[in-house]
């Protein structure tokens, strides 16, 4: 059954990439198949058999798709080029509506302001370009070079966001010559005609490897330019949308004069072509609403994209470090039921986090001052990340600063808590809000719950679960983030005993909490030995 439906979902996507102005990828989100299309197209080279053998029903769809959706729509364009375009050009125009959200032309406004303008002059520029008169489907190097190119093209431009691969093909001119090839193979077995088989199949097959290499190829690259610059490449991708849809007005009109029709039915091919773009821009609308919800699922984050934004985030990373650092947050008495039951410190500093987190857009919970969390996405599964506020004590350390001041070198933070467990807690909080800006819907509800008496005891934790539910699943990013592969047994020992009437020894001291191993010991003898 799950064969079958993705079979269909294929299809769906397949008719999709051959209709000019509408892209498939965005048909492979409704469909909840676009992160299947990427690990097969990224991966059909390196491992063939495998990854066919994983995704042959979605590849199968989208071939069915394609082959069949395209003698289909041969048959319409033949008849009402203009009305069917525009209908197209509706589609692609409600996507720069969104699209125009996310543009950013940073300081060097003039030189980014280029990078849309170029392509958009381009995109408007290829519609009297193209010469479809002189083309001629005839086996020869030249051609086969265009096709393997258009390939290229076609499949280049399916992997930029908002683009179709086949609107690209329309606007340079050859649209019609591919949707011919696919169209005069399946007439060839339809009608037992294979005059020109042998020549259609290698021409097609010219243009279907244009197409691999584009698909894998471009999604390398392009992945690579969006991590580097992606705000040139954001104007550049909104230049081309933008360009196209003025191209295809061009081309609707071009086509629409090729048929040299009479007054009357290019009145209706007008009135046809204006309702039918109307209408193709509500149907842009309700693909955005439908996958608006989706698309934030479909946030890729890889090591390239990861280390810039770490960049991005990194000062203020480090100023909320500092600022939780600031506080003294040892236990010095537990006062169960108070206020404050593990000192002023602490209750301020689970404030400060919970206040900055719900400035930031999150929703927050104080459970009475001995823990809280900082909550993002709303599925009724939760994902917990059980860090805490409380640092062990500093008296009679060897510190050469103020360790609630912390300090900055050239390759390291220095201060009470940046390693347990503050600087971990600040850096899992950080992530969660480079997730929340790029618009990521968890799957499940990312709970970073957050305790003030870890190094005591987690009495807090006790407290906090008797009124909140328990995580399905979870993880501590404490210390070394993010594994410790080693620690201490957990057992702890208190000693007692009287000393001998004889012994020199007068004190013996180690450590000031069970959880901590003692950086020092100091013993007292009756006299200087």
């Amino acid at each position: 059954m799950n064969g079958f439906i993705n079979l269909i979902k294929g299809a769906l996507v397949g008719v999709a990439n051959i209709v000019a102005g509408l892209s498939g990828a965005t048909v492979a989100i409704l469909c909840k198949v676009y992160d299947n299309m990427l690990d097969m197209f990224s991966n059909v080279l390196q491992h063939p058999i495998k990854t066919i053998k994983k995704h042959y029903a979605l590849l199968l769809g989208i071939i069915l798709g394609i082959v069949l959706g395209s003698f289909a729509l041969k048959k319409i364009y033949e008849t009402a080029p203009f009305p069917i375009t525009l209908f197209c050009a509706g589609i692609v125009f409600f996507g720069l509506i969104p699209f125009s959200k996310e543009l950013d032309f940073g300081k060097r406004k003039v030189l980014n302001t280029l990078f849309l303008i170029i392509p958009f002059a381009i995109m408007v520029y290829l519609p009297f370009a193209a010469d479809v008169t002189k083309i001629e489907l005839v086996l020869d190097f030249k051609y086969c070079l265009v096709l393997f190119a258009l390939g290229l093209l076609a499949s280049t431009s399916m992997m930029l966001p908002g683009l179709s691969g086949s609107m690209m093909l329309m606007v340079v001119g050859f649209y019609d010559e591919i949707l011919g090839l696919l169209t005069n193979l399946i007439s060839s077995f339809i009608h037992f005609k294979f005059d020109n088989l042998g020549v259609n199949i290698v021409l097609l097959l010219v243009f279907l490897l244009g197409c691999l290499v584009g698909l894998v190829g471009s999604s390398k690259i392009l992945k690579i330019l969006f991590n580097k610059k992606e705000r040139e490449m954001n104007l550049i991708t909104f230049g081309l949308i933008s360009g196209s849809f003025v191209a295809m007005i061009i081309k609707a009109v071009q086509l629409n004069n090729a048929l040299n029709l009479n007054l009357t039915s290019n009145i209706i091919m007008i009135a046809s072509g204006l309702l039918l773009i109307v209408i193709g821009f509500f149907i842009g609308l309700a693909v955005y609403l439908f996958t608006k919800k989706e698309d934030g699922n479909m946030v890729e984050l890889n090591k390239e994209k990861c280390l810039s934004l770490v960049d991005k985030y990194f000062d203020e990373y480090k100023s909320l470090l500092k600022n939780l650092v600031s506080y003294a947050s040892v236990l010095e008495e537990y006062k169960e039921g108070s206020n404050e039951p593990f000192g002023k410190e602490n209750r301020e500093v689970l404030e400060y986090i919970l206040d900055y987190a719900k400035k930031d857009g999150f929703s927050v919970l104080n459970q009475d001052n001995y823990a809280g969390h900082i909550e993002f996405g709303d599925s009724k599964d939760i994902l917990g990340i059980l860090a805490h506020l409380d640092v062990v004590p500093v008296k009679g350390q060897k510190w050469d600063h103020d360790p609630f001041d912390m300090v900055e070198t050239d390759t390291k933070l220095i201060g009470r808590g940046v390693n347990d467990d503050k600087g971990p807690l600040a850096a899992s909080y950080i992530a969660l809000k480079i997730l929340k800006d790029l618009g990521f819907k968890p799957s499940k509800k990312i709970r970073l719950i957050m305790g003030c008496d870890e190094e005591s005891g987690s009495r807090c934790l006790e407290h906090y679960f008797k009124y909140n539910e328990m995580p399905e699943v979870g993880y501590s990013p404490d210390a070394c983030f993010p594994c410790i592969n080693g620690e201490k047994a957990g057992a702890h020992f208190d000693i007692k005993g009287k000393l001998a009437k004889d012994s020199i020894i007068t004190l013996l001291l180690a450590g000031e909490r069970y959880n901590i191993v003692p950086g020092e010991a100091r013993m007292e003898l009756k006299k200087d030995y």
